[in-house]
């Protein structure tokens, strides 16, 4: 295994330059939490596997681990999600992250929103999060004082600024937001249910919009779900009949088709997701979705003979995909 270390004096050789590049106005912020001397607690090696491994024996330390390896490994991917969960990508990937920034600002939270959450967080995530933004800004400093950023930021005229806190909050909401919560499209099955019983007639489109709009499993599917699972959350059942659905149900799928959007004021041209409110990935991310976690390919379909395991499709076919791999030992885990 590969050991690597790093000195005090690499860091503060970078911290100037860095803190010039990177629009901090003071060195010092990127020094909180003993982010000078936090690397002495920590052992990191890397596996004939090329995943690394942290060792540490406090739960900070081991976070700034994570940070450190992830900003030595994956910068400009992060630096990219951190833009994408705050809804200020466009101002370094341009104007095809409109849609994206609009979903985030109208649908997601506000950065005081975001402060309110790190507040309240528990100990335990705080310490966390705290080591891990660390980490992060350790190695920015390390690298752009060593002239080793990733080509993406000379080429986009864009500089890795120092992370916070509340960065890792938006980054969480919006897989949650996005990721967790994707694909609802009430407004959209509210048009699609009044086209139909504007087409048919009630019933036939209440039969029509079953069959491409299910709730309940079909039983011929590849899956089942248990009877005691067909209630929802809400307490009420899905509808066996048009007569089950609540008037004023039927009142909001009317007046679906005259809806005006809220939370867009541009005259440019957005994608039909994002004006009919659907909460999903928008440009760089429009791949990121709901979706099973991991794509399993049989041997009989490679040339190989092997099967592949391959990421989780659902976050997009990126290349270094979006999970990231690492070992994390000590602190209890």
């Amino acid at each position: 295994m590969e050991h690597t270390a790093t000195t005090r004096r690499s860091v503060l050789a970078g911290l100037g330059s860095t803190a010039a590049l990177a629009g901090t106005g003071t060195t010092s912020e990127l020094l909180d939490e003993g982010a000078t001397d936090t690397l002495e607690e920590i052992e990191i090696l890397r596996d004939e596997y090329n995943i690394s491994h942290v060792y540490a024996d406090d739960l900070y330390a081991l976070a700034y681990g994570n940070g450190y390896v992830q900003a030595r490994d994956r910068l400009f991917q992060l630096e990219v999600f951190r833009l994408v969960a705050k809804g200020e990508s466009t101002s370094m990937l341009g104007s095809g992250q409109l849609a994206s920034d609009i979903m985030v600002t109208r649908d997601l939270y506000t950065e005081e929103e975001r402060e309110r959450m790190w507040e309240t967080a528990s100990p335990t995530a705080r310490e966390t999060v705290r080591g891990f933004v660390d980490g992060i800004n350790r190695k920015i400093v390390e690298r752009a004082a060593e002239g080793e950023l990733p080509a993406e930021f000379p080429a986009l005229a864009h500089a890795p600024e120092p992370w916070e806190p509340t960065d890792v909050v938006a980054v969480v909401a919006y897989e949650i937001g996005v990721f967790g919560v994707g694909q609802i499209n009430e407004l959209r099955q509210a048009r699609e249910f009044q086209e139909l019983r504007d087409a048919l007639d009630d019933e036939a489109a209440f039969e029509a919009f079953g069959d491409f709009r299910w709730l309940r499993t079909k039983d011929g599917h590849y899956t089942t779900i248990p009877a005691d699972e067909l209630t929802l959350e809400s307490g009420k059942t899905n509808p066996e009949s048009l007569s089950e659905v609540p008037d004023e149900q039927l009142a909001f799928a009317e007046a679906a088709a005259g809806a005006e959007i809220w939370g867009i004021e541009t005259d440019v041209e957005l994608p039909e997701d994002l004006e009919l409110g659907d909460r999903t990935g928008f440009g760089l991310l429009e791949e990121f979705t709901f979706g099973s976690n991991m794509l399993h390919i049989d041997g009989t379909h490679t040339e190989s003979g092997r099967p592949i395991k391959w990421s989780g499709p659902q976050m997009g076919k990126f290349l270094p995909p979006v999970p990231y791999e690492i070992g994390l030992h000590g602190a209890g885990y």
